[in-house]
């Protein structure tokens, strides 16, 4: 039996954090509550209307996107575990193993990019804004913030590889048509991935309502470069922890349904024949066998033209496609810089759009 090889101490401590974060939220949310409302009174009095709103949500909706981040890695083995209990993926214990182990090796490298990436992104964007006059502290505490936020999603990009690594590692898939979960026995995989975009989508969604009010707040307008260069960053981790993987599920997924269907095409012929036995007996005659073979037959074959090729159903696709398109608005109009024939911007016709709409 071999041992366990130890974790250096800078991986001990993040997940000793991981795991305090996880099981104290309540106490992480609170005291950031505390700071954050200590760093707004110093900075601009006891009047809630002069507090800095960007800054705010800002802290907010990164502490809040961690905590459930924190969630990704074990749902990512779990999916592995739930995909070989359900038969969708040929593993031996020991080769399942193996597969965990090395779809962390894998997390960890991608890990160690995305923080350090993001970390750089932060960094600059705050340097274009103050150029770290007195705001340095304001700046290492964001920075140190798109580390943490980077790595969790080099992470889930990793974790998107998911369906790569088993090809790689020459691991059997079987679609199972009529498989309860409708997703031929990959539910698990879209709840994951699906779980990850939501994650990753939060970031984004801040990010993205936030370029489009910042024009309605002129003190904010240094920061429109910055936040739609964060929302470039966060669209992209979000491709590739949800449509690159759900990608590459599908296209197992399709070949394998093909393959079913020369099956049932083969069967049609004994389809056709056991109905011709069935109808054409005496109405005495014993066709129960025949009636039996016959329906199993429909069932399998109605369930392998029933069977999807993505981990998910079409609904949520189409909903998650539909959410995700409002997040390349600020983009297009950032990097198409839309014009009205009457030279308004278009955010100024967006404006006055919700203008009309709250008087209206």
């Amino acid at each position: 039996m071999t041992s366990q090889p130890k974790l250096g101490a800078y991986q001990r401590l993040v997940g000793w954090l991981g795991d305090s974060f996880r099981e104290q939220f309540a106490i992480y949310l609170a005291l950031t509550v505390i700071l954050v409302g200590l760093n707004e009174v110093v900075g601009f009095g006891t009047n809630i209307a002069n507090w800095d709103p960007l800054y705010i949500s800002g802290v907010l909706t990164l502490v809040i996107a961690l905590r459930l981040a924190v969630e990704i890695p074990p749902k990512a083995h779990e999916t592995l575990t739930r995909l070989a209990n359900r038969g969708a993926i040929e593993l031996t214990p020991m080769k399942l193993k193996a597969i965990h182990k090395k779809l962390e090796t894998e997390a960890g490298r991608w890990a160690a990019w995305g923080g350090p990436i993001v970390a750089v992104a932060v960094l600059l964007g705050f340097y274009s804004v103050f150029r770290f006059e007195g705001q340095v502290f304001f700046t290492i505490l964001a920075t140190i913030g798109g580390f943490v936020a980077g790595r969790f999603l080099g992470r889930a990009a990793a974790y998107g590889q998911m369906g790569t690594l088993l090809k790689r590692e020459s691991v059997t898939l079987h679609v199972q048509p009529g498989q309860l979960d409708g997703a031929g026995g990959f539910k698990p995989v879209g709840d994951l991935f699906f779980y990850q975009a939501f994650v990753i989508g939060l970031a984004a969604a801040f990010l993205a309502i936030w370029s489009l009010l910042i024009p309605l707040f002129p003190y904010y307008s240094r920061w429109r470069d910055v936040y739609v260069g964060l929302l470039a960053i966060a669209v992209l981790f979000e491709m590739l922890g949800f449509f690159g993987p759900m990608w590459s599920f599908h296209t197992a997924m399709r070949d394998l349904k093909a393959q079913l269907t020369k099956e049932a095409d083969r069967w049609m012929e004994e389809i056709g024949r056991l109905q011709g036995q069935v109808v054409q007996a005496p109405p005495n005659a014993d066709t129960k066998a025949q009636q039996e073979r016959l329906a199993l037959l429909i069932e399998r074959c109605r369930a392998i033209d029933d069977l999807p090729t993505w981990p998910v159903d079409a609904d949520i696709r189409r909903k998650f496609t539909v959410g995700n398109l409002g997040l390349f608005l600020p983009l297009l109009g950032y990097v198409i810089r839309v014009q009205t024939p009457d030279g308004q911007s278009v955010w100024s016709v967006l404006q006055g759009i919700l203008e009309g709409l709250t008087k209206g």
